[in-house]
Order: C-alpha cells, then structure tokens, then sequence
C-alpha cells in the first residue's frame, strides 16, 4: 500500500535524524568559563555574559546561550572559530527566575560542559499580552483540495484566545483561505514582534500539510501547487522563523495539519 510505504520511508528518516542528534562523546571536549560572576538578584533587564571559551583539541566550532531553555541569538548557535575565543553575550532577563546556560561545541562536534546560572529579575514589570496568529484554509485555488472546517478552527481558536482573561490585553491575528498566501502567512513576524519579553505568542494553523519526495513536510498555503510545494508552500522552518528570534520567550506553535509530526526537526527551530 503507498500510504504504509510512505509511513515506513518517514520513520526511517526520523530514526536517521536522531541517531544524528545523539552526543558524540569525545576526550578533552572545549571548556566554558564565565569570566564576571552574574548577580544572584538584580534590577537590570540587560547584563552581558563575559565568556572565554577554549578548545582542548581542535577548533572551536559554535556557541550556545539560553536563558529558561529559550535561545539567544542564531538558530543552531554562533559560530566561532579558533583554539580560543574571548567576548561578551548580551541578554535580556525575564519577570522572577531566569536560568542563564551557556555551552560551545569544537569542530569534531564535543560538546562542553554546560554552564549553568541562575539570576532573579526584581526589576519593574508589565502585565503580559497575548500575541495570536490563526491561519486557517479551507479554500484553496485547487477546488479538489477545500476543507471544511479549517477556516472555522481558526476562528474559533482565535475566539478562545480572544475571550481569555489571563492576559492584559489579547492581540488576534486572523489569515483565512485567499489571505493565506506564503507572503501573507510570512507578513505576521512584524505582528508578533511586538510582543515583549514577558508577552506570550501562539501561532495556530490548520489546513493540508503535505510530504515531497524528500519527506520534507509543508504547509499547504491556498495557492499551493501539490506538485512542487516548495514554489509557494511553508516549510517548517520557515514557520519555525515566525517565532525564531522573538523577544518574547513563551512561544508556541500548534499544526493541524496531516503529517505535522513529521516535520523536519534538524532545523533545529526555538
């Protein structure tokens, strides 16, 4: 049966990606050391990470910085290079508790230690907003492919989200069927960039969700072409890149969509 033979091809990539993703475990890997102890308690949203990183063998390859588990800066971490580098990570801290972790990886692909510290933010505060996108598709330029109640999931998600009393104020974003185009799915970033560091974002979507020959997975926007998805589908790092980089550290995506759970996690999206 072709759709058992697909599951089978994608479970297969799947265990290909995590044997990937498992840690080498190598003598002498690079050590971290943070070179200006961070404060236990403080009043400054922004500190500076002074960090010296040094390679035991080989070169040094990237830099990872979290603060609660969220990444700072590049997906994937920044690279750098050398037996040796030297310079300071700018953050910025959270309401109450924040877990500051920092590590680098060599060329080899060992991992340090982690770096771990935590700082408490006593500083002023905010309420916190709610930043929402819901894009639906029920009708596509493709008849054959019409839903009937993506578009109505949408809604109604972005009617719950709407109503909640949890937040001091609640932004909706509605994309629906002929709006839901690739540039106006990828237009919402400059919506959701407006969330601050302790607003929470959720990106809702709901349509057909699609595997190429390669079993890449894409969401399928209301123009798309089954045949060659990537001319105008989102791939999942690019839906990944409309949370990627936000200010905001809650951030969540939900894909109704068939095949979500095959999307592609080398990208390596936060």
């Amino acid at each position: 049966h072709p759709d058992l033979a697909l599951f089978r091809a994608a479970h297969a990539k799947r265990e290909q990606l995590l044997r990937g993703r498992i840690p080498l475990s190598l003598p002498k890997p690079p050590k971290v050391t943070l070179e200006r102890r961070l404060p236990l308690l403080t009043r400054d949203r922004r500190l500076g990470l002074q960090l010296r990183v040094k390679a035991e063998e080989g070169d040094l390859r990237s830099l990872h910085v979290a603060v609660n588990s969220v990444p700072v800066g590049p997906v994937g971490g920044a690279p750098i290079s050398g037996s040796t580098w030297t310079g300071e990570v700018p953050i910025v801290l959270g309401a109450g508790a924040n877990r500051v972790e920092v590590y680098a990886t060599d060329a080899r692909g060992a991992a340090s230690m982690i770096e771990s510290h935590l700082v408490e933010y006593t500083g002023p505060t905010q309420s916190p907003s709610l930043y929402a996108v819901v894009v639906g598709v029920s009708t596509y330029a493709n008849p054959k492919l019409n839903l009937d109640y993506a578009a109505k999931d949408a809604r109604d998600v972005g009617a719950l989200l709407g109503g909640s009393k949890r937040f001091a104020k609640v932004n909706v974003l509605e994309i629906l069927d002929e709006r839901a185009t690739r540039s106006g799915i990828l237009g919402a970033r400059a919506f959701l960039e407006k969330a601050q560091i302790d607003d929470t974002v959720v990106v809702f979507l709901a349509g057909h969700g699609m595997l190429d020959k390669d079993l890449a997975y894409w969401f399928a926007t209301t123009d798309i072409d089954p045949k060659d998805p990537a001319r105008s589908a989102l791939g999942y790092e690019q839906l990944g890149g409309l949370v990627t980089g936000l200010e905001a550290r809650r951030r969540l995506v939900l894909l109704d969509t068939c095949h979500a759970g095959e999307a592609d996690k080398s990208a390596g999206v936060t």
